[in-house]
């Protein structure tokens, strides 16, 4: 029976060992895990910094904006605040004090406009520019999902930023086309050719341009890469874990000419355009250096068409650049422009008299002090008080004391 337990007791303290990552001999686990430092954007140029986002809804939003803003929070990842809380009393003015800070370049507030309709607002911060967009049209995430026979769940793949295309902006296009294909490209990390890890490219942001309605479509996909060169039966046989049981078959051939060999509708010849050949990692086993594929693309939501509204020059509240309902003519946008700047310097005004005014206000209650200073120096001063009685009795009788006797 001792040789049992301590049989016993010897397996288990080597099961302990084993899974907590310590030595057999020593017993003592052995760190090999290593914790990835975020990056410090001081130390990276200004030019090289990825952009970040802050996504939020401004002011009473209906159900489908509170949606619209989780799915885009997920469609900007990973450079974007993911646990952005809003409060009612929040204004736009608290997002822009605190974005230079963070390293934040861009807002994007979803919001009501007139008639209720759904708007998204895009801010390049800190001078601008400011777009202001219509939803015309909206898809969530869930809405796409339930379309689909088998959707895609890929937590993984959010960890990279999305390749971004963008689609009939030609370049001989009008300004304010040019200036939205900045502004969609900027939202997302420039991506160098020579240095991109195709294993980290796991995602597509597509912009298409309507040039009939005007409006831009958004559409955001999930890239999947499927290997090519073998048939249906093949690749079913190289999927299996288990060995296959072939009893049944008189030749392996057989197997090669069952009646379900033949290629279903939904699966036909891949166009060969979309062949790539993708590097493998070559150390997890005998895998070739390079591998055939066909890349796939399956939608992961949300999807919505966008219609430009405006073009703001500065953060929020600045001259109009362009509209797609208004036309000023250069005098009327010249009497726009001064008003605007009477406003401002109207505005300086009221916060240089303000400033005065508090400034006055606290060398008074400095000078006055406070109750218990004034206290204490009124009962100083009455210690500080001769006690003579000649003087009060003068006070109070109007003669000497001597000359009373």
């Amino acid at each position: 029976q001792m040789c049992i337990r301590d049989r016993y007791q010897r397996r288990v303290r080597g099961w302990r060992e084993s899974t907590m990552g310590g030595s057999r001999a020593g017993g003592k686990r052995k760190k090999r895990r290593t914790h990835a430092k975020d990056q410090d954007l001081d130390l990276i140029e200004a030019s090289k910094r990825p952009p970040k986002s802050f996504v939020f809804s401004n002011g009473e939003v209906p159900k489908e904006g509170r949606a619209l803003v989780e799915d885009l929070k997920q469609v900007m990842e990973p450079n974007t605040a993911s646990s952005l809380k809003t409060r009612k009393r929040n204004v736009l003015k608290d997002f822009v004090q605190i974005a230079g800070p963070l390293g934040v370049t861009h807002l994007i507030p979803v919001g009501t406009g007139t008639r209720n309709s759904l708007n998204i607002r895009m801010v390049r911060l800190p001078r601008g520019p400011t777009m202001t967009f219509r939803v015309t049209h909206f898809a969530s995430c869930s809405d796409v999902a339930a379309t689909q026979r088998r959707p895609v769940s890929v937590p993984d793949a959010y960890l990279n930023s999305p390749l971004v295309i963008l689609n009939n902006f030609a370049s001989g296009s009008s300004p304010h086309v040019k200036l939205m294909a900045v502004m969609l490209q900027n939202m997302f990390p420039a991506i160098n050719v020579s240095e991109v890890n195709l294993a980290g490219c796991r995602r597509v942001v597509l912009f298409h341009m309507d040039k009939q309605s005007g409006e831009i479509e958004f559409r955001h996909f999930f890239i999947r890469t499927k290997g090519v060169g073998h048939t249906k039966h093949i690749k079913r046989v190289l999927k299996r874990k288990k060995d296959i049981d072939l009893s049944h078959l008189e030749d392996i051939a057989d197997m090669m000419d069952d009646e379900g060999y033949a290629t279903s509708d939904s699966e036909g010849e891949d166009n060969e355009d979309s062949h790539v050949t993708i590097p493998q990692d070559t150390k997890r086993g005998r895998r070739p250096a390079t591998r055939k594929s066909a890349v796939r693309l399956q939608e992961l939501g949300p999807r919505f068409r966008l219609r430009l509204i405006k073009i703001e020059d500065g953060v929020f509240d600045g001259d109009v650049i362009h509209h797609a309902y208004v036309q000023k003519t250069p005098e009327e946008a010249a009497k726009l422009r001064m008003l605007r700047k009477q406003r401002e310097k109207e505005k300086d005004k009221r916060r240089a008299e303000q400033a005065a005014n508090v400034e006055r206000k606290r060398q008074k209650r400095e000078a006055r002090g406070t109750r218990s200073t004034r206290g204490q120096a009124s009962a100083n001063a009455k210690e500080e008080e001769p006690d003579d009685d000649e003087e009060w009795y003068k006070k109070e009788v109007g003669s000497d004391s001597d000359q009373a006797e």
